[in-house]
């Protein structure tokens, strides 16, 4: 009696007994064809994702050697440097210094977005370990890490110099600022002070199309009538867990009764991209790892009416 493999067909030649399987396509291969279907693999992944990659990594570099898509903005400092020469040459040094910082600070950014993605690039390359999931996701990856760059790269001034009138402050008369970023997400709301908790539940509960909570992840065991997803994301490999915690992809975490639990970046970055602004009940420092990133949350400061309500 034939055996299930036996009776699979290869999706290529359309003879029996294809004994090759690819997780990727869910296609069955005969030998031959499934070598043939891994060297179009390898031919895509370098056309699609190694050859992108390296003309974004090659544009970095040339960044880095250069500032030439600044000029103008320095020749406009420059100028009006010339004009007013007497009166703001320390807020023109100044405005150098912090276009300076900015350029350093975006570049470092993206190269570090990059960097991860040449790792896994390398990784897939050495390990031929790689299938059209894998292909899909690293080109998305890099297309959003370009359209960052492009962004970055745009030459827009108009946001970047303010020259003010004589009525000012000479700090403030030339400076450099970043240009307002156009959200696409609801941003998250942490809320300080007393009752915070009160006012979280009753932001939920009352306007539940405009706030949500996210889901936790734990890697303590399920219980009865817990459903995955609902009360928390339930993490079975603990190492794992440990490993994102380390790489910076919690905004919190901490251990209970043996038990890891923690709130995922990307839990918050869910809720915020139905449109939802996100309630987290978390300590000052996941703030600075939301902003890292990307995700800038609206902070609020609830003032007691009397030192009695903090005692």
């Amino acid at each position: 009696m034939a055996t299930a493999d036996e009776l699979q067909l290869c999706s290529t030649c359309n003879k029996p007994s294809a004994k090759r399987f690819c997780i990727g396509c869910k296609k069955y291969f005969c030998s031959m064809d499934f070598k043939e279907h891994e060297r179009q693999l390898s031919i895509k992944f370098d056309n699609e994702i190694v050859r992108s990659h390296d003309e974004l990594l090659d544009q970095i570099q040339k960044l880095e050697k250069s500032n030439s898509f600044s000029l103008d903005l320095f020749d406009q400092i420059e100028q009006w440097k010339k004009t007013t020469i007497n009166k703001v040459e320390k807020a023109a040094e100044k405005a150098h210094h912090e276009l300076v910082e900015l350029i350093g600070k975006q570049r470092t950014i993206i190269t570090k977005q990059l960097k991860l993605i040449t790792e896994e690039i390398r990784c897939c390359r050495e390990e031929e370990n790689f299938v059209e999931n894998d292909i899909d996701r690293l080109k998305e990856k890099i297309n959003e890490i370009k359209q960052k760059f492009e962004q970055f790269n745009q030459k827009d001034t108009t946001q970047s110099i303010i020259v003010s009138n004589d009525q000012i402050d000479w700090n403030r008369l030339i400076y450099i600022r970043e240009p307002q970023r156009n959200l696409d997400y609801s941003r998250p709301l942490i809320i300080f002070g007393p009752f915070k908790e009160t006012i979280n539940d009753q932001l939920i509960n009352d306007h539940p199309d405009t706030f949500a909570s996210c889901i936790p992840h734990t890697t303590r065991p399920k219980r009865d009538k817990e459903v995955e997803g609902r009360e928390y994301h339930f993490v079975a490999n603990r190492k794992q867990m440990e490993d994102d915690i380390q790489n910076y992809l919690f905004i919190e975490a901490g251990e209970y009764e043996g038990n890891l639990y923690g709130t995922s970046i990307n839990a918050v970055r869910d809720v915020a991209y139905s449109s939802k602004h996100c309630i987290l009940d978390v300590t000052g420092s996941a703030i600075k790892r939301l902003i890292r990133a990307g995700l800038y949350p609206i902070v609020i400061y609830v003032k007691p009416r009397d030192i009695k309500w903090i005692l």
